[in-house]
């Protein structure tokens, strides 16, 4: 360090507050500091710890007599974000919350005295305490865990206001007296306001009328926002429900529709039809008839046990809880939840959630699968991992990124993950299509960029490059693309690849073997190095597990043990839309609510199971590459691992004499197509359960077959 030079030395210094009453610490640190020609010098530096302290100014009874009120200061350097207050002398009152309290400020919390007697020999104590939130956090639900810190302020004494109408004669002050008391019980110690006090969150499950009272109550009394915080109810919810059990049945309708998610309301005759759309959680439950009536239960059952659909029934405050019991056999189509339920899913903010417990109290496991077999996934909730790859894309918009992979190994639904994210994002413009057969690229950019029918290549370049906000562009199913392409000379890749290169555009392509081929095999193809290329392989392990716990927890279903998740998920080779089959396939027999081995060995047993796994044979749309892909596979089954020799020489047994290159490339394939992995030359098989069916089988007539074709 040269003379007059400074330079900053960073030390760790751990502070040992105590738990109970803390105080702002002020120390001295001492340094000793050693030159290189080892000369020292000593020094001090000042330190302090910045806290809150918690002072009691004053303690006084309101002129009413009604409330104590309490004058808390913090005393420290360092503010208090929130903190619960206990009064524990000379009575118990509700704990308080003491929030946004800066250094050196002061706040007054009101304490109802209510029956209490409150002299001039009566003290006043109380505890401050913080929560512990680091350690919640670690914590399972209802494990009890200390404060963080807390201040015990005992034996501070009471001002007493004489009050004025002590004055009065006798007489008045009788009259008063019964006049406060009955004021008094009418409005602080009203049945449901007692109850509401005591555990808020019974608010959710009132009924219309007890809910509308509470309402009209607590605001008389001032406690109606900080009955709702602690309940965590939105006041706007409030007005909505209440709202939803005042309105029409064509208002009711709508309300309800907007609450549970539901895309679009169609009046058919006394129904009203309920269109869920494709985001929606659950897989067997895309639509169904939503029935309003205040007739009595019986009666409804008459006019709707007929129905091919699905019927939610929402009737009077009367009858709705025989309507759920009707419902609660699961031996019809009728859904309909307690009074309570109903009131609990108008207040909520998770709408959609509570409406699929409502479903699963009511339906069979079966018509609640909230598992996704066909198609990529677009609701957020039922989409799983792939953390990493939607990192490096989402951060990283100056590179082309190809997604390849065999199908349902998740291509559609990260290209879908994506444009939820961009659609938030006030950068870029992000544009999602899916190609046809045809591969045709031009009229998909068209209608993504609302351009005319007849708009050229040149004109749909002019646009992208006006955009104020970087384009992206999503294309999906690209294997027709570039095959289109090669055969047209790559005419429109080359324009993607200039606009990226000049920062313009950018742009992720999925497919399978076509998109890959092109990308590495052909070396005059505008695609070589036009972007970075992602292969898909499983799923995280994690996200694994989670896929086969969340789902499950929505419709109320557990498992019997972890060893039955972890077995599944690694027989499933990690792979989704293999792990959800089974899931599926388990709901679909289930008649409890917790999973057990045998219920996942009889569902792996299951056709769909087969089914499902039939596909791996098929990766190349060139069928002689298939069967080579297949004859590989039937050769090297039995072994643990194997190598290229193993593959050669298996080929040359039966009379085959195979270019070394067509069997490079169908291992490759093979790999993308999460078939076989490769590390260091040793080949292995990816999906235990896809190696058991094949060991099943017949493997010498399976060789026959594919020998005899080759």
């Amino acid at each position: 360090i040269k003379k007059g030079e400074q330079k900053t030395l960073n030390l760790k210094v751990h502070a040992n507050l105590p738990r109970e009453n803390p105080k702002p610490l002020k120390q001295e640190l001492k340094l000793r500091i050693v030159t290189g020609n080892g000369s020292e010098f000593n020094t001090s530096v000042p330190i302090s710890v910045r806290f809150a302290s918690v002072e009691v100014e004053s303690a006084k009874v309101s002129e009413d007599g009604e409330t104590l009120n309490v004058e808390i200061k913090n005393s420290g350097n360092e503010a208090i974000a929130k903190a619960d207050v206990n009064l524990s002398k000379p009575f118990q009152a509700d704990i308080q919350s003491l929030t946004d309290l800066e250094a050196n400020a002061t706040k007054t919390l009101s304490f109802v005295i209510g029956e209490h007697n409150i002299s001039n020999d009566n003290n006043f104590s109380l505890e401050v305490s913080i929560e512990n939130q680091e350690e919640i956090l670690k914590n399972p639900s209802g494990t009890k865990i200390a404060p963080a810190y807390e201040w015990h302020i005992n034996d501070v004494s009471i001002i007493l206001n004489k009050l004025a109408w002590y004055i009065y004669v006798l007489w008045a002050i009788g009259i008063l007296v019964s006049v406060a008391l009955i004021f008094y019980f009418k409005r602080y110690k009203n049945p449901l306001i007692i109850k509401l006090s005591k555990d808020p969150t019974q608010l959710k499950t009132l009924t219309p009328t007890q809910l509308k009272e509470a309402k009209e109550k607590l605001e008389k009394i001032n406690r109606l926002e900080s009955t709702l915080a602690l309940a965590d109810i939105g006041k706007e919810n409030l007005n909505n429900a209440l709202t939803f059990f005042k309105s029409t049945n064509d208002q009711k309708a709508e309300l309800f529709a907007r609450q549970i998610g539901v895309k679009e309301v169609l009046k058919e005759g006394e129904y009203y039809r309920l269109n869920l759309g494709e985001e929606f959680n659950l897989n067997n439950l895309k639509t169904f008839l939503l029935y309003i009536s205040d007739k009595s239960s019986s009666q409804i059952k008459k006019r709707i046990i007929d129905e091919d659909d699905k019927v939610f029934v929402v009737t009077s405050e009367e009858e709705q809880n025989k309507m759920a019991k009707l419902a609660h056999e699961k031996t019809n189509r009728i859904v309909s939840p307690t009074v309570g339920e109903l009131t609990e899913l108008m207040l909520s903010d998770e709408g959609e959630e509570l409406f699929i417990k409502i479903l699963s109290n009511c339906l069979s496991f079966k018509d609640v699968s909230p598992y996704q077999l066909n198609g990529d996934i677009k609701n957020p909730s039922n989409f799983f991992g792939r953390v990493e790859i939607l990192r490096e894309i989402i951060s990283n918009h100056n590179v082309n990124y190809l997604l390849v992979g065999a199908r349902q190994l998740g291509k559609s639904s990260i290209l879908n993950a994506l444009e939820r994210h961009y659609k938030e994002s006030k950068k870029v413009n992000c544009y999602s299509m899916t190609l046809d057969e045809s591969g045709d690229v031009l009229s998909a950019l068209r209608e993504v960029l609302r351009m005319q029918k007849e708009a050229t290549l040149e004109e749909i370049v002019k646009a992208i490059k006006e955009q104020k906000r970087k384009p992206i562009f999503l294309i999906d199913e690209a294997d027709k693309f570039v095959q289109y392409e090669k055969e047209r000379g790559y005419l429109i890749t080359s324009v993607f690849r200039k606009l990226s290169q000049e920062g313009d555009a950018m742009f992720v392509m999925a497919g399978f073997w076509t998109l890959y081929e092109y990308v590495t095999l052909d070396y005059q193809s505008p695609l070589k190095n036009f972007g970075k290329i992602i292969s898909l392989s499983g799923l995280e392990e994690e996200a694994c597990r989670e896929l086969m716990i969340k789902p499950m927890q929505r419709i109320g279903v557990s498992y019997e043990n972890n060893e039955i998740i972890e077995k599944t998920i690694k027989l499933c080779g990690y792979r989704a839309n293999y792990i959800a089959t089974v899931c599926d396939v388990v709901l679909k027999k289930l008649e409890s609510s917790v999973i057990s081995k045998r219920d996942i060995e009889n569902a792996l047993n299951d056709t769909a199971i087969n089914n499902m796994l039939v596909g791996w044979g098929n990766l190349s749309p060139n069928q002689e590459a298939n069967r080579l892909d297949r004859l590989i596979v039937y050769l090297t089954i039995e072994k643990e691992s194997f190598r290229l020799g193993d593959v050669v020489e298996g080929l040359k047994e039966h009379g085959l004499k195979i270019d070394i290159a067509k069997v490079n490339e169908s291992l490759v394939r093979l790999v993308l197509g999460y078939v076989v992995g490769k590390l260091q030359g040793n080949y292995v098989y990816k999906i235990p359960l896809l190696r058991e069916r094949l060991l099943e089988d017949d493997l010498e007539y399976l060789i026959e077959g594919e020998v005899d074709f080759i």
